[in-house]
């Protein structure tokens, strides 16, 4: 029963642009999952664990470190692994702190990764939900020109045409809200990384 309310719905407001908002809110509500998995889980570490962590690394004892840190895919352990691995690979060439400083330049954009995704989808969907309504308007006014004026069968194609921009403004309102608190959240994240950065350096031999 469901099932065939949705593909009305879907038949009322024209497959031609339905299938697209419904593929848009795909899209977003993959990003907005992703995003969410990645500042919750892949951006935290335990402060034991890293602090454990921080005294073999400004000791320079970077086996140890690497032992920690293994099996630890979060974000701020990728930087300083990377870090780590700039240094060994160029001994003498680069120092501890320009390391991380460079590995956190390059991996720092994970956080905002995907979002350009959103806005996207918050701009497009109205946009292609108005244009299914604007759409659906010439189909009636051009019937009303064919039949004459019938103000049921009016008011009832005015109704079917305006299906698209609403669902389109569904999709888009949540998206955006979404976006910007994932931004926010993401700027969060950004300044406890750069906290856990400076916290590092501090006391380096390196």
């Amino acid at each position: 029963m469901y099932v065939n309310r949705i593909l009305d719905f879907f038949s009322r407001g024209g497959y031609q642009f339905m299938i697209p908002l419904l593929f848009l809110s795909i899209i977003a509500l993959a990003v907005i999952l992703e995003r969410i998995h990645f500042l919750l889980l892949c951006c935290s570490i335990s402060k034991d664990h890293f602090q454990s962590f921080k005294i073999h690394f400004q000791k320079g004892e970077f086996e140890e470190a690497l032992k920690l840190a293994s099996g630890k895919p979060t974000l701020p352990y990728t930087i300083i692994l990377s870090a780590i691995n700039m240094v060994t690979h160029n001994s003498g060439k680069i120092s501890l702190i320009q390391s991380l400083q460079k590995s956190a330049d390059r991996h720092i954009t994970w956080l905002s990764k995907r979002l350009w995704l959103l806005k996207a989808v918050a701009y497009l969907s109205p946009m292609l939900g108005l244009l299914g309504t604007v759409v659906g308007l010439a189909i009636s006014f051009g019937t009303i020109a064919d039949t004459g004026l019938d103000q049921k069968s009016v008011a009832s194609g005015i109704s079917v045409a305006l299906i698209t921009t609403i669902t389109g403004l569904v999709i888009a309102l949540p998206t955006l809200l979404a976006e910007s608190c994932l931004r926010a959240w993401a700027k969060v994240r950004y300044d406890e990384i750069s906290a856990l950065m400076d916290d590092l350096t501090i006391g380096c031999d390196q």
